[in-house]
């Protein structure tokens, strides 16, 4: 009797124990589903929001909704005993709502690199995989230390980094993007903008005078052709005139997870590449 009175109060909790961890998990964001794969568990995820593609296994799982919009019922519909959120985007509502139907949710802080390395260590001790989540953060302490010792002493270059053309959607002070950037050895001409994502229009970027624009996409090769046509249309600008606007793959720039070492790296290589020679620094890159 006792026994199933503590199982009630966990599960009223959202805490109900697995001796092997969680089977069913449900990942809220891209971000999460790779931290579930660093700790081991890529294979126990059985639903995904939009966007989220990988582990490679995920794209063709069971889609929930967007991360600022999913549904509680098709997470719910999953049975999932762990259900994997951020505080950046989703729903604290839905959130709730999860919860009061007895899942287990638990919300991460991915607003930094120390916040993902903070995180991924203290999910990986509540789920029992310690030395999985050591080993991302070790990996991720690599790669940063690497590309620090490789641009130490150089010239930062002023960097736009760009979401988008029309118009142009940057990121502020503060954001994982500005920190990524400045870790990779560069200054973002928009740091001192406390708007998280400001959009800055054709004299605002004339006045910034960016040395090189990086322009995050999810397809780079489809998008060059717009980036070219935007670039031929600003030949004044200094990142014009000296043939350094970037397309790059978004995917691991703007997805808080272990993967962000990716990331830093290639936006590393991007802005010094011949401080970067083939197989410098790694992450796991060509």
């Amino acid at each position: 009797m006792k026994r199933a009175a503590a199982l009630l109060a966990l599960l009223a909790l959202g805490a109900a124990p697995h001796p092997n961890g969680p089977r069913r998990i449900v990942t809220l964001a891209p971000g999460c589903a790779e931290i579930a794969a660093a700790l081991g568990l890529g294979e126990r995820i059985v639903g995904v929001t939009d966007y989220t593609d990988w582990p490679p296994r995920v794209r063709s799982l069971p889609r929930v909704g967007s991360y600022v919009d999913f549904s509680v019922e098709a997470v719910a519909a999953l049975h999932p005993d762990l259900v994997l959120a951020t505080d950046d985007g989703n729903p604290p509502p839905a959130l709730r709502k999860l919860r009061r139907l007895g899942l287990r949710v638990e919300t991460l802080r991915l607003w930094g690199w120390k916040d993902i390395e903070r995180e991924i260590l203290r999910l990986g001790a509540a789920l029992s995989r310690t030395a999985e989540a050591k080993a991302a953060v070790d990996a991720m302490e690599a790669a940063a230390r690497c590309v620090a010792d490789r641009t130490r002493g150089v010239p930062s270059p002023r960097v736009l980094f760009a979401y988008e053309t029309m118009p142009v959607v940057s990121a502020g002070r503060g954001t994982f993007t500005d920190e990524l950037v400045s870790m990779a050895g560069g200054v973002s001409v928009t740091h001192d903008t406390k708007t998280p994502y400001p959009r800055l229009g054709p004299e605002e970027i004339l006045a910034r005078a960016p040395d090189a624009v990086i322009a995050a996409s999810m397809n780079p090769t489809l998008d060059a052709a717009r980036w070219k046509e935007w670039a031929a249309a600003r030949p004044s600008l200094p990142a014009v005139r000296h043939g350094r606007v970037h397309v790059v793959d978004s995917t691991n720039m703007d997805r808080p997870s272990q993967r962000a070492a990716r990331g830093l790296v290639l936006l590393a290589r991007t802005l010094h590449p011949d401080r970067f020679p083939p197989g410098a620094c790694d992450a796991g890159l060509p």
